[in-house]
């Protein structure tokens, strides 16, 4: 096999079918729909930095064994940097802005219960984690197309600045998790007095 046909896609691809999953089945253990592993497969979309990191947990392979060359790791750290917002069916789609006295964070979350989310901050780094519930038996009979993906989700990214984690406040509303945190003012310098003997 020539270094041209070692591609991420073709790498997922034999993972695959080494474990003998269906597509369905490994959409499904990532969390993401089965169109997201057909568009990876046939190399119409890069994952996002997260999704790829999954991968190689799930197939218990070494982040450089899957991304095995130099252009592959390009193209993967330029479409996570620069096109942020293309993130596979199974992440949130995040927005984080950075004001004053708070960090607020939106997750765009449609169709999953509050009681469903989980977040955590550890050290300035934020993660919204949680389970999209598959639809009862019977209602997900007649369909002719089904983008909609169910299963765990997990993201993680580091927020703009220190802040207060105990202090956070969070609502859903519309589908949209709304999260603020309030920061830590700015750090004075201690007076050290020299005693006197």
């Amino acid at each position: 096999m020539e270094d041209k046909d070692f591609t991420i896609e073709n790498h997922l691809r034999q993972l695959r079918k080494m474990q003998q999953l269906s597509q369905e089945e490994l959409a499904e253990h990532l969390g993401i729909s089965r169109q997201s592993i057909i568009a990876l497969e046939q190399g119409h979309t890069m994952p996002s930095l997260p999704l790829a990191v999954s991968i190689c947990q799930f197939f218990n392979t070494a982040f450089e064994d899957v991304f095995e060359f130099e252009r592959e790791m390009d193209r993967l750290l330029e479409d996570s940097a620069i096109t942020p917002a293309e993130i596979t069916s199974g992440m949130p789609k995040v927005d984080i802005k950075d004001t004053k006295d708070v960090v607020v964070v939106k997750a765009e979350l449609p169709g999953i219960n509050e009681e469903d989310i989980n977040i955590e901050i550890l050290d300035n780094v934020m993660t919204i984690s949680g389970e999209k519930k598959e639809e009862k038996e019977e209602e997900e009979k007649g369909y002719y197309y089904k983008e909609s993906h169910s299963g765990t989700f997990s993201r993680s990214f580091t927020l703009p600045a220190d802040v207060k984690a105990e202090k956070a406040i969070a609502e859903m509303k519309n589908g949209v998790l709304t999260i603020q945190v309030p920061k830590i003012g700015p750090k004075k310098a201690s007076k050290v007095k020299i005693a006197k003997k």
